[in-house]
C-alpha cells in the first residue's frame, strides 16, 4: 500500500477570512453558497500549511478533499496552480452536485473510502474542521486541526 496524505482547502490551505461575511448565515442544507465560493480564488495561501503538503509529498501521494462544488474545478485548479502547488498533487475530490446538500464530514468520509480502494494507506489529514478531524481520528487517522481562526 502507498502512503497518503489528504489536504481540505478553505480554511487549510486557504484562509478564507476575507470573504466570511458572504457566508449563509442560516443552515438548512438548502442554502445558497454560491457567493461565498465565487470569491474561493482570491484567498491568500496559507504558507505553513502549503509548506507541509510539499514536504510530505516526498512521503507520499497528496489528495485534496474539498466541500467546494465540482463547478469551481477551474477555480481550484488555477488557484493551486498560482500558488505553486498543482505538480504536489495526486487528485483532486469535490462535491458534486448530489452531494450538495451532503454534510461536509459525510462528504470526506466517502472521499476517504475511494482513496483507500484505490490502495491508499491514509496517514493524515489536515482540515479546519473539529468534526472531520474527530471522525478520521475515530478511523485510527491521524488528524491535523488546522485551525485559522476563522469559522463558518
Amino acid at each position: 500500500m502507498r502512503d497518503a496524505y489528504i489536504f481540505d482547502v478553505e480554511g487549510t490551505l486557504s484562509d478564507f477570512a476575507h470573504r466570511l461575511h458572504l457566508a449563509p448565515k442560516v443552515r438548512s442544507g438548502e442554502e445558497n453558497w454560491d457567493a461565498f465560493q465565487e470569491q474561493f480564488k482570491n484567498d491568500p495561501l496559507r504558507d505553513d500549511v502549503a509548506s507541509l503538503l510539499m514536504r510530505l509529498s516526498g512521503f507520499g501521494e497528496i489528495f485534496i478533499s474539498t466541500g467546494l462544488p465540482e463547478k469551481r474545478r477551474d477555480d481550484l485548479f488555477n488557484w493551486l496552480d498560482y500558488h505553486g502547488l498543482l505538480p504536489y498533487i495526486n487528485q483532486i475530490f469535490m462535491r458534486s452536485e448530489e452531494d450538495k446538500a451532503m454534510r461536509t464530514v459525510y462528504l470526506k468520509i466517502g472521499h476517504l473510502r475511494s482513496i483507500g480502494n484505490s490502495g491508499y494507506k491514509v496517514r493524515a489529514i489536515f482540515d479546519d474542521r473539529a468534526d472531520v478531524c474527530a471522525v478520521f481520528a475515530e478511523k485510527g487517522i491521524t488528524a491535523f486541526n488546522i485551525n485559522s481562526g476563522a469559522h463558518i
